[in-house]
């Protein structure tokens, strides 16, 4: 998975680490060389790639919370990552969604679909690229598409459906927050889940595309065509982010 981080600072004493941001979650971690070399700057955001180090016994386990949440252990590089374990996907859905491997988890199957806690020994990230200027976007989408797009490691929206010609990327958080939790669920069963997803789109492509103004409400949208979304999904910076859900 690629995220985009921003550099928070270094540390004086070890030459490898780095503290980042990403999506406003704080992580200490060590530079990796399995990134190109490149010029690094606090306060830059770079496209990175994660690799978790879990070690020991029994780094995974059940928790007694039901929450999304991540702890960074006295500052150093220990990590507790409290999340959805999407067995399927070989994911971890916490604060930011994580890549397990699918062949880590084998000897836990027990846990598929539960949440858990994973005891992170070290964060290596790599960094890939500088990022390009990226515009903040949103979108509402039901359980369907959303088991789609952790299919993709939360890196694209799948293709519209023959009754779907647009793809409508929103500027305004709350019109998302309105869809998936009002609007979606009238077209649904009465047991509809709605997801608001958040993520990042290079301006320099988006800038193709006209803004529209929803009539009577005053929030604003892309109209992207059907046939347009796979090279959408290539200049999305990062990954697609889960921000909340509506039962």
């Amino acid at each position: 998975m690629n995220y985009v981080a921003e550099i928070i600072g270094f540390s004086e004493m070890i030459e490898e680490e780095v503290i980042v941001s990403i999506s406003g979650f704080r992580l200490v971690g060590m530079i990796s060389a399995l990134g190109p070399p490149i010029d690094l700057e606090v306060g830059k955001k770079y496209l990175v790639e994660l690799d978790l180090w879990v070690e020991g016994d029994d780094p995974i386990k059940e928790s007694s919370s039901q929450k999304k949440e991540m702890f960074n252990i006295a500052g150093k590089y220990k990590h507790i990552l409290t999340g959805w374990l999407d067995f399927e996907n070989g994911q971890l859905e916490s604060s930011l969604a994580f890549y397990l491997g699918k062949g880590e988890l084998y000897d836990i199957w027990y846990l598929e679909d539960k949440y858990v806690d994973v005891m992170v020994d070290r964060i290596d990230i790599a960094f890939m690229k500088p990022v390009m200027e990226t515009i903040t976007l949103y979108s509402s989408v039901g359980q369907k598409e959303l088991d789609l797009i952790r299919a993709s490691h939360y890196c694209a929206f799948p293709p519209r459906l023959s009754f779907q010609p647009m793809f409508y990327p929103i500027l305004n958080e709350e019109y998302a927050i309105q869809i998936a939790r009002d609007w979606n669920a009238i077209e649904e069963e009465c047991d509809y889940v709605g997801y608001v997803t958040r993520f990042q789109v290079r301006k320099e492509f988006i800038n193709r595309y006209t803004v529209q103004t929803v009539v009577g409400i005053g929030h604003q949208e892309y109209w992207i065509p059907a046939e347009d979304l796979e090279e959408f999904n290539q200049h999305i910076e990062g990954v697609i982010e889960v921000i909340a859900e509506f039962r």
